[in-house]
C-alpha cells in the first residue's frame, strides 16, 4: 500500500513550497510541487488548503487528482512486479507533475521563451500595436537585467511568489513607480497565460500576482497666479517657448500629450473648431476652442520642429516654471512595505506635459462644466479615471457648499 502526502517545506514562512510525499514499502520519494501556498491557509492535518475560497476548492482538486495518479500507478505496478522501485515512482511523479507540458519545450528560459512570444503574439488574431509590443519589450529587458543582476537563469517553475515578491523588491530599488511596476506584471500575467495556453508550463501560482496601481505623489494643478505669470512670459530659446505655449494651451482645452502634438503638426483649426482624430481610441471629434487657444496653436506650428518630444517639452517647462517664480514647496510620502519616505519638491520641478491636461480638467470641474463636456475634450471614456485627474482646492469646495442653500 502506498500513502501519499503534500507538506509544507517551510512550515513557519509566510509562504511555504509545497513537497509531495509518497512513502510505501519502507521507502519514500519527495519531489517539489513547483507551487507555493498561504502557510495560513494550510491544514496540515487534512494536507490540503482550507475551504478559504474557490480558489482553495480548485487546488484540493488538482491535489486529489496528483494524489489518485500515483495510487493508481503503484496498483498497477504493483499487480504484475512484487517491487515497486523509487525510480519508478519519481518518474511517475515527474510524469504527473509536467502533464500537458510538451517535452521539447521543458526547461526552456524565461526570457528566450519571451523572445518568442514577441515576434509571435496576436491578440483576436491581430498584432497588438507598436506602442503596446513596446511595454512587452520594456518588461522582457528587465526581466534580462533582474536575471544578470541576480545571477539567475529564470525558468518557468521559478514564477512562483517568491520571484513576485523579490522581482517587485528589485523593480522598486531601481526607482520604479507603482504603476510603472503594475504595468510590468500585467504584461508577465499575460505572457504567463500565453506560454501555458502553448504548453510551455502548467503553473498556476502567478495568477496570484498582484497588479500594482499607483496615483502620482504629486498631483499638481496651476494655481490662478501661476497660470497669470505663465501667460506674460516670453522666451528667445524656441523649445523653451514651445513648452510655455504648450502648457497654457493644455490648460484651456486638456488633450492628452500625442493628441495635441499631432493637432500642432497638422493644425486641423477651421473657425472656432480645431478636428483631432484621438491616437488612443481612434475616435474622430471637432471641439470648440477660443480665439486666444487659436492663436497660441497658430504660434505652436510655426516653432514645432521635427524631434521635439515630450523630454525636451518636460526639459523646457522646468526653465518657464523657474521663471514665474513656482518656488513654494510640496511635499508627498512615498510608502513602500513598511518604508515610508517624506518627498518634499518645488513646484517648478512637477511641470510636466500632463499638468496642464489635469489643470484643465480641474479648472472645468469647478466652474461646474458638465463632466461629459470635459470627457470629450480629455478623451476619458469612463467618469471613474475622470475623476483622478480633478484635484478640487478646499477654495473650490468651500464655495460649493456657501452656494448649496443660497436662495
Amino acid at each position: 500500500m502506498i500513502r501519499v502526502k503534500f507538506n509544507l517545506l517551510n512550515k513557519h514562512n509566510k509562504l511555504s513550497p509545497l513537497t509531495v510525499s509518497a512513502s510505501w514499502d519502507g521507502l519514500r520519494q519527495q519531489k517539489s510541487l513547483g507551487q507555493t501556498v498561504p502557510t495560513i491557509h494550510w491544514d496540515l492535518k487534512k494536507s490540503r488548503l482550507k475551504a478559504a475560497n474557490n480558489k482553495s476548492y480548485l487546488f484540493n482538486n488538482y491535489l486529489n487528482e496528483v494524489e489518485k495518479s500515483i495510487i493508481e500507478f503503484y496498483n498497477e505496478t504493483i499487480s504484475y512486479s512484487t517491487v515497486v522501485t523509487k525510480k519508478q515512482i519519481k518518474d511517475k511523479i515527474e510524469d504527473i507533475l509536467s502533464k500537458g507540458v510538451e517535452k521539447d519545450k521543458k526547461n526552456l528560459s524565461v526570457v528566450d521563451v519571451f523572445n518568442t512570444f514577441l515576434e509571435v503574439y496576436t491578440k483576436d488574431g491581430k498584432r497588438p500595436k507598436v506602442k503596446t509590443m513596446e511595454g512587452y519589450i520594456n518588461t522582457r529587458n528587465k526581466l534580462t537585467r533582474y536575471q544578470r543582476e541576480k545571477k539567475v537563469l529564470l525558468q518557468f517553475d521559478d514564477i512562483n511568489l517568491d520571484f513576485y515578491n523579490d522581482f517587485v523588491e528589485y523593480l522598486y530599488g531601481k526607482k520604479n513607480t507603482a504603476a510603472t511596476i503594475g504595468t510590468n506584471i500585467s504584461k508577465i500575467i499575460t505572457f504567463m497565460n500565453w506560454t501555458k495556453r502553448h504548453k510551455y508550463h502548467n503553473s498556476s501560482e502567478y495568477m496570484d500576482f498582484k497588479v500594482l496601481k499607483g496615483e502620482p505623489l504629486f498631483t499638481t494643478v496651476l494655481r490662478e497666479e501661476e497660470y497669470k505669470r505663465i501667460s506674460e512670459l516670453n522666451f528667445d530659446n524656441p523649445d523653451i517657448e514651445f513648452a510655455r505655449l504648450f502648457l497654457l494651451v493644455n490648460c484651456n482645452i486638456g488633450l492628452r500629450y500625442s493628441d495635441l502634438l499631432e493637432v500642432i503638426k497638422e493644425f486641423n483649426v477651421f473657425g472656432d473648431e480645431m478636428t483631432i482624430t484621438q491616437i488612443k481610441t481612434n475616435a474622430k471629434t471637432r471641439l470648440p476652442i477660443n480665439q486666444n487657444v487659436k492663436d497660441m496653436l497658430g504660434k505652436l506650428k510655426s516653432l514645432y520642429r521635427s524631434g521635439i518630444d515630450r523630454k525636451i517639452i518636460n526639459a523646457g517647462l522646468k526653465e518657464v516654471g523657474k521663471s514665474a517664480e513656482m518656488n513654494d514647496i510640496e511635499t508627498s510620502v512615498k510608502i513602500i512595505g513598511n518604508y515610508r519616505e517624506t518627498i518634499k519638491k518645488y513646484r517648478w520641478e512637477l511641470l510636466s506635459t500632463h499638468v496642464g491636461r489635469r489643470t484643465f480638467a480641474t479648472r472645468a470641474a469647478e466652474k461646474g462644466t458638465p463632466l461629459h463636456i470635459i470627457m470629450l475634450y480629455t478623451g476619458h471614456k469612463n467618469l471613474s479615471t475622470l475623476q483622478k485627474y480633478i484635484k478640487s482646492s478646499s477654495f473650490a469646495k468651500q464655495n460649493i457648499i456657501e452656494d448649496l442653500w443660497e436662495l
